[in-house]
């Protein structure tokens, strides 16, 4: 079929967070014009996306019985509903895929690749599947998802993982590595307003993340914190939201910073990029917890690097594949705020250096993670272009 004719599905999950920029940058670059979207959404709520949509929510769960060894099946059971067509929604996927003339399949996540590979078999279309890292970090060490996994890695789907990291870990859990091609999401850093390095005010250190445990908030304020006692003009911007968010509001009354740190709560992604914009360093002390996620491209790490802002990191996860110690950014041990916090007084010090490390950051991101880069390599491995 021409490829001006193709038209492409997009599985994904939870369409609706603020945090997944990514993926509505594929809707809109990957195959623009051209797109819909099968959205699989936990909660019952619909996409944010302008492009035809088919919504699918999950299963309602059955109400957990008190008695604990019934309390494991029933767990077990609304887990195998939630992340399975029944026949109703495979056939309302098939109308929809009919219906759009749909010709290939893209999904986000392996737990969607899953989903929808019956489907992708049933009606002979080609299915390409890009794991993220929660997919393959967190769902793909249960016992029951390997097994579906298992079967995916080793069907027709194509595989993507957006790191080296990422694909070690897929290998690890049944993977063949050489069906395994790294692409990571696309940071648009050409369009980006280049952080201010030569401004003489003020340094301005920004985080931007969940406030959640894995993503270390709590580290990254106590190093700020002891960094600010020496500097009295550091600032901290705080983008982002969270279970954590009382323990941070604690944590910095505490420190006695509340008139050195803004909450700017969720903010859409234009505002979190314009935030960036504004700073000079980028903190994220992400930690390794059990059952927990682990960092794989971390975009909001990326999108900081194509600011030119330098980024003050934890070595953890794929964020090692992209910060290079003392060439574009620090890496410091999880756990490690004393470090931390001696790297952020450098930097607040040594404007020169600062400068350096910041612009190495940004051409990084500009000569790996453009558009004009990742795009038509994804569309090449989707199918939708010779």
């Amino acid at each position: 079929m021409e490829n001006q004719r193709s038209v492409l599905a997009i599985v994904v999950p939870d369409l609706y967070h603020a945090s997944v920029t990514f993926f509505h940058a594929h809707i809109a670059s990957i195959w623009p014009g051209r797109t819909v979207v099968i959205h699989l959404s936990s909660t019952g709520e619909p996409a944010r996306t302008d492009v035809p949509v088919l919504e699918i929510p999950a299963a309602r769960p059955w109400p957990v019985p008190p008695r604990f060894f019934l309390s494991k099946i029933v767990v077990q059971v609304n887990a195998w509903r939630a992340n399975r067509l029944n026949r109703r929604e495979r056939a309302q996927v098939e109308k929809f895929i009919k219906e759009h003339g749909v010709t290939h399949l893209f999904a986000e996540f392996a737990s969607s690749g899953v989903v929808i590979a019956p489907v992708a078999r049933k009606l002979g279309l080609p299915l390409t599947v890009m794991s993220h890292g929660w997919d393959i970090n967190v769902i793909g060490q249960m016992p029951q998802w390997r097994l579906r996994y298992r079967s995916l890695f080793h069907s027709d789907a194509k595989l993507i993982a957006v790191c080296a990291f990422l694909r070690d870990r897929m290998r690890a859990i049944g993977a063949p590595v050489e069906r395994i091609e790294i692409l990571p999401c696309a940071v648009d850093a050409a369009s980006f307003r280049l952080a201010d390095q030569n401004a003489s005010g003020p340094a301005r250190v920004v985080m931007v993340s969940r406030l959640t445990e894995q993503k270390g908030p709590l580290f990254s304020i106590a190093a700020f914190a002891r960094a600010a006692k020496q500097h009295s003009n550091l600032l901290l911007d705080i983008v982002g939201n969270g279970p954590l968010m009382p323990q941070v509001c604690q944590a910095i009354k505490e420190a006695g910073l509340e008139d050195r740190v803004i909450l700017h709560g969720d903010v859409d992604h234009p505002s979190a990029l314009a935030i960036m914009s504004r700073c000079h360093i980028f903190l994220q002390h992400c930690v390794k917890l059990p059952k927990q996620g682990i960092e794989s491209q971390a975009v909001s790490l990326l999108e900081a690097m194509g600011h030119g802002l330098v980024p003050i990191v934890t070595r953890h996860g794929g964020m090692e594949d992209h910060v290079l110690d003392g060439v574009r950014g620090w890496l410091v041990d999880e756990r490690d705020v004393d470090t931390m916090s001696s790297r952020i007084i450098e930097m607040t010090e040594k404007h020169d250096l600062r400068r350096k490390l910041g612009c190495a950051a940004r051409e990084f991101v500009l000569s790996n993670f453009s558009g004009d880069v990742v795009y038509p390599r994804l569309r090449g491995l989707i199918g939708l272009e010779a």
